[in-house]
């Protein structure tokens, strides 16, 4: 009587590995991407945010202000992408709102508890996969009484590019350096 083997030939098991080998060879890239894609959504959601906060505080003191905390913007959980608002240039004489603070225009010095690291941290300057969070673009953000424009900025890949978004007070959204690949 014949006893029956049953398994698998050690051809067979490396063709499957190696069909596996090519199918996550196609697959992490694009993972990749997308998972850079999904990232962003945050940066322009938080510059929405912004967006409606300063549009809000234009509405009760007729002029922008580039203190986050004046005008009601505080960000919650761990930030990937480091926020700035431009510092305004000229206070207008009739405003009597709250003083506006520079050292509250960018995200690290609004986050608190929210931070990496806890409250003696700062929001997203390290992130816990080690890629660090791009200071923003100098010279790109300004602000006046009539105007403003808040970028988002960071760095999606370990030795990638700054990936930065810009809102202005026209609610125009744009890409200035794309950090995808």
């Amino acid at each position: 009587m014949r006893l029956s083997q049953k398994g698998f030939s050690l051809v067979e098991l490396m063709v499957v590995v190696a069909i596996i080998g090519i199918l996550a060879a196609i697959a992490v890239p694009n993972f990749q991407r997308f998972s850079a894609k999904a990232k962003q959504s945050e940066a322009k959601a938080n510059l929405a945010a912004i967006y409606g906060a300063e549009k809000a505080f234009i509405g009760e003191w007729q002029t922008y202000d580039a203190d986050m905390l004046a005008i009601g913007y505080k960000p919650e959980g761990f930030l990937k992408y480091r926020l700035t608002n431009g510092a305004l240039v000229t206070v207008p004489a009739n405003y009597t709102g709250p003083v506006p603070n520079a050292a509250n225009n960018v995200t690290s010095a609004v986050c608190g508890a929210n931070a990496i690291g806890g409250s003696s941290g700062t929001c997203g300057e390290i992130l816990s996969n080690g890629i660090g969070v791009a200071a923003p673009v100098g010279g790109a953000i300004a602000m006046t009484a009539n105007a403003f424009s808040s970028q988002a900025s960071s760095i999606l890949f370990s030795g990638g590019t700054a990936d930065t978004w810009q809102i202005d007070n026209f609610k125009q959204v744009t890409n200035p350096t794309s950090g995808l690949p």
